[in-house]
């Protein structure tokens, strides 16, 4: 059986991440299909970051400074939204 080159595997894996972008079972599941699969979908995955309060915000940012993982990630954009508190 011959296997695909890296570059194509990369490939198809970000596109199925992208059809299922809001989907944290994609993610998952792709992350543990090899162990190579897990950063490349780390990095499509956590490409954009949308935080809708300051409180999601707060954590997020302790979360990010606490984890090395984050520090290695090439994330291109980070997105808070902040409207009326609900609580």
């Amino acid at each position: 059986m011959a296997c695909l080159p890296p570059e194509l595997q990369r490939e198809i894996l970000e596109i199925a991440i992208r059809i299922n972008s809001r989907d944290a079972a994609v993610k998952l599941h792709l992350s543990l299909v090899a162990h190579r699969f897990h950063s490349w979908v780390d990095q499509v995955f956590y490409e954009s970051v949308t935080i809708g309060s300051s409180q999601s915000a707060d954590k997020f940012l302790k979360l990010v400074d606490m984890t090395a993982k984050f520090k290695t990630l090439d994330s291109k954009f980070f997105q808070f939204k902040f409207g009326p508190s609900t609580a």
